[in-house]
C-alpha cells in the first residue's frame, strides 16, 4: 500500500459538508485514531490550515489522491485539537460539528463510511482526534507559510525518542532542528536546552529521524523550504548522511563547509538566509583552546595531524588559519600530500610556514619538535580498527602496532599534548598509550561540547552579547 503524501496544512472536506463551510456552521471535525500534530497527518493548534472541497474521492490504498476544486477554498485556524477515546466523548466534543455527526454512534458509522472501516474496528476504547477550528480573523488572501511542524506531519520526519532531554513537541517561540539518520543517544538536545535554559531563551532544541529507510534530495530540499518559511527556526544541525547532500541546497556556503564540501550546522542570518556552516574544524581549535590555554596562539605551534578525511580536512584548515605549522600523515599518502596543498593554495603559506604531506611510515622524523598531535583518522574507534594507536601503521598487525606507537610517543617533548576526537566511553589507545608515560591528553569529549558552543554563538552570540567560553562552561556542566 503507498501512503498518500499529501499537504499537511490542508484539510480535505465532502461536498455534502462545504454549504455549511461557507456558512461557517461546521466548527469541529472528527478523524480516526490520534492525529496531533507530532502524528503522521496531525494538525496542531494555532496553525493555519485551508479547508478544500472535495470534487473527486482519492485512495489511500490505492496510492491517489484527491482532486479537489480550485474555486472553493477557505482559511481557518485550529483553535483546539486534542484525543480522546470514543467511549469518553461528551456532548461539548460533539459542538460545532455536523447536523449528522451528534452522537457516539452516529460518529462510529461516519468514520465507518469515510474510511472504509469495519465497526468492529470502532468500539468504545478507539481514539478519535476532534478538530475545533475558527473562522475569524484569517484573510484567504494569504498564502499558508509552512511550519516546522510539517516536517512530521507529512510523515517524512519523526522525533527521535533515545536523545535525552529531547522535547515532544514544536511548542516553542524560537527553535532549533538537528537531523540525524537514526536514532541514537545524541546529546544536542541535552547541550543546546541546557544553554537555552540558563540563558533565559525562549527556545528549544528538537532532534528528528527519517521516518522511511530512503530519503530522497528533494525531501531534503522541502526540509530547507520549511526552514525558511518558519519564522521560529533559527538553526539547524545536519548528522552523517546528510552533511555532503545539503551543500548545494543553501542560500550561503561558509568557508568552513566550503573548504571541506561538507556542512553540518546552518543558521539564519539577518537577511533570512541559510548559511551552511561546518563546526568540526573551528569546534576542535575551540576546545583545544578551553582546555590548553597555551594554545590559545598557535602561530608557529608544530601540529602533527594524523588522517585526512572529511573531518580531518576541516580540522586541517582551522588549524592553518590559526598560524599552526602542519604535518599531515595518511596511510595513503599521495592524499596527505593532496590536503597539504589545497590548504598551501588557499593560505597562500611557503616555506616554513608550508603544510607538509607525509605518509604514515615517515611518522618519526617529525615527532621530537611536534607540539600538537590530533587523531583524526578512524583508528581507534569502532570496527576492525578499535584497539590500534592512530600514531603507527596497521601493516604488521595489533602488536606491532602499539609496540611502534609506544616507541614514537616516547620521542615527543614532554609539553605535547595528543588528541584524539573519537569518542568512547574508554580511552583510545593513543590516549590510554599517553597517559602512561606522562603526556597530556585530550579527548573527543571537548570537541562534541565546543561544536555545539560554537553553533549556539554563531546563533546567539552577537545577537544577545553570549560570549563562546560562557556557552562552553555551561555545557561542559551538563555532560
Amino acid at each position: 500500500m503507498t501512503k498518500l503524501s499529501l499537504n499537511p496544512n490542508e484539510m480535505a472536506i465532502r461536498k455534502i459538508y462545504w454549504p455549511l463551510v461557507i456558512k461557517e456552521q461546521i466548527t469541529a471535525f472528527f478523524r480516526p485514531g490520534v492525529r496531533l500534530c507530532t502524528d503522521y497527518r496531525g494538525y496542531c493548534e494555532k496553525q493555519t490550515i485551508t479547508l478544500k472541497c472535495i470534487k473527486q474521492l482519492g485512495s489511500d490504498q490505492l496510492g491517489i489522491p484527491p482532486q479537489f476544486s480550485e474555486s472553493k477554498q477557505i482559511k481557518v485556524i485550529i483553535n483546539r485539537i486534542y484525543s480522546k477515546k470514543i467511549g469518553e466523548l461528551t456532548k461539548n466534543d460533539f459542538q460545532g460539528s455536523s447536523p449528522d455527526i451528534q452522537s457516539i454512534t452516529n460518529l462510529k458509522f461516519h468514520l465507518g463510511l469515510i474510511y472504509n472501516l469495519d465497526l468492529n474496528e470502532l468500539t468504545d476504547e478507539s481514539y478519535v482526534t476532534i478538530i475545533k477550528i475558527n473562522y475569524k480573523k484569517i484573510d484567504s488572501m494569504i498564502t499558508n507559510k509552512m511550519r516546522l511542524e510539517n516536517l512530521v506531519q507529512n510523515g517524512i520526519w519523526t522525533i527521535a525518542k533515545q536523545p535525552p532531554a529531547n522535547p515532544h513537541n514544536f511548542q516553542s517561540e524560537e527553535l532549533m532542528v538537528t537531523l540525524i539518520n537514526h536514532d541514537y543517544p545524541a546529546r544536542t538536545p541535552l547541550l543546546w536546552n541546557s544553554a537555552f535554559n540558563y540563558f533565559q531563551i525562549p527556545a528549544k532544541n528538537l532532534v528528528l529521524v527519517p521516518n522511511q529507510t530512503n530519503l530522497k534530495k528533494e525531501d531534503l530540499k522541502w526540509t530547507l523550504n520549511v526552514y525558511r518559511d518558519d519564522t521560529r527556526f533559527i538553526a539547524g544541525g545536519f548528522g552523517v548522511g546528510f552533511k555532503d547532500e545539503s551543500m548545494e541546497l543553501f542560500d550561503i556556503l561558509d568557508d568552513s563547509a566550503a573548504n571541506v564540501g561538507a556542512a553540518n550546522f546552518v543558521y539564519k542570518n539577518k537577511q533570512k538566509q541559510l548559511v551552511g556552516y561546518n563546526t568540526d574544524g573551528n569546534g576542535f581549535v575551540k576546545g583545544l583552546q578551553e582546555n590548553f590555554p597555551i594554545f590559545k596562539n598557535l602561530v608557529g605551534k608544530k601540529a602533527l595531524l594524523l588522517g585526512s578525511g572529511g573531518t580531518a580536512n576541516a580540522i586541517s584548515f582551522a588549524l592553518a588559519k590559526e598560524g599552526a605549522n602542519l604535518i599531515i600523515a595518511n596511510r595513503t599518502k599521495s592524499k596527505a600530500i593532496a590536503l597539504a596543498k589545497e590548504i598551501n593554495n588557499f593560505y597562500h603559506l611557503t616555506g616554513n610556514t608550508e603544510a607538509i604531506g607525509c605518509g604514515e611510515k615517515e611518522i618519526e622524523q617529525y615527532l621530537k619538535t611536534i607540539d600538537l598531535i590530533v587523531n583524526a583518522s578512524v583508528k581507534g574507534a569502532e570496527g576492525q580498527w578499535l584497539n590500534y594507536s592512530s600514531l603507527a601503521s596497521t601493516e604488521f598487525g595489533l602488536n606491532h602496532n602499539l609496540k611502534q606507537s609506544q616507541t614514537w610517543l616516547k620521542l615527543l617533548p614532554n609539553n605535547c599534548v595528543i588528541a584524539d576526537i573519537v569518542l568512547r566511553l574508554d580511552d583510545t589507545p593513543l590516549i590510554a598509550q599517553a597517559k602512561k608515560i606522562g603526556l597530556q591528553t585530550l579527548n573527543g569529549l571537548p570537541m562534541v561540547i565546543s561544536q555545539a558552543a560554537l553553533a549556539f554563538t554563531l546563533s546567539y552570540g552577537q545577537k544577545l552579547d553570549i560570549k563562546f567560553s560562557n556557552v562552553y562552561s555551561v555545557m561542559k556542566k551538563v555532560i
